[in-house]
């Protein structure tokens, strides 16, 4: 798509947060409010935000943390320093 990102291990705790909750929250909060307008009780445009919202830093900070995690254990460095290493061929 030509977004200079890098993978999400090799990404900082907080740009990870923002990407995945942002996009989570997004697409959370639209089928929450299509969803929340189908019955009895109808759903406002402010409470599917605050649903977006919430459910947004929620995963933001539970998928980054996770990750981060994993990145720790198998040992990765940062992006950067892994672009300017020397590859053996």
């Amino acid at each position: 798509m030509g977004i200079p990102l890098p993978p999400p291990l090799y990404m900082g705790f907080l740009p990870l947060a923002l990407f995945g909750g942002t996009f989570f929250g997004v697409v959370f909060g639209a089928f929450a409010w299509y969803m929340g307008n189908k019955g009895i009780r109808t759903m406002s445009l402010k409470e599917a935000g605050d649903v977006a919202l919430i459910a947004g830093a929620l995963f933001g900070i539970t998928v980054s943390w996770f990750t981060r995690r994993l990145a720790r254990k198998l040992g990765l460095g940062s992006w950067s320093a892994l672009g300017t290493a020397r590859l053996r061929t």
